[in-house]
């Protein structure tokens, strides 16, 4: 397995930590449809979140809110329609990014609620 794939999985487990100590339910993580995927599909106070991870060894003045490109928010929203329509979700949702560092053994974790607005429900 390359480190790239390894540095993901281990930020994706760690937000699934830091979700379900924050009180989220874990729905699904890594749910995939065709070529689409959500790293991790969770739910609070009746609010379905869409979550984005993203996981690097440095904290390198990368912004968070910018690591989504436009094409990745449009592949998440396609996914999150696919969802809803399949399971036929009828709660209100919303698209977060938690962002994580992973440097020095010390590990920061960064949770962007509304990462970015939609049109969906």
């Amino acid at each position: 397995m390359n480190r790239n794939k390894i540095t993901g999985d281990n930020g994706e487990n760690m937000a699934i930590d830091y979700l379900k100590n924050k009180g989220y339910e874990i729905r699904f993580s890594n749910w995939r449809t065709g070529h689409l995927e959500v790293d991790i599909i969770a739910e609070k106070d009746g609010i379905l979140c869409f979550i984005e991870v993203k996981t690097r060894h440095s904290d390198d003045g990368i912004y968070e809110e910018d690591v989504l490109s436009d094409q990745k928010k449009e592949r998440l929203i396609e996914a999150a329609e696919i969802f809803i329509d399949e399971k036929n979700i009828k709660n209100e949702i919303r698209f977060d990014l938690i962002f994580i560092i992973l440097q020095n053994r010390i590990q920061k974790i960064r949770h962007i609620e509304d990462a970015f607005t939609h049109d969906i429900l």
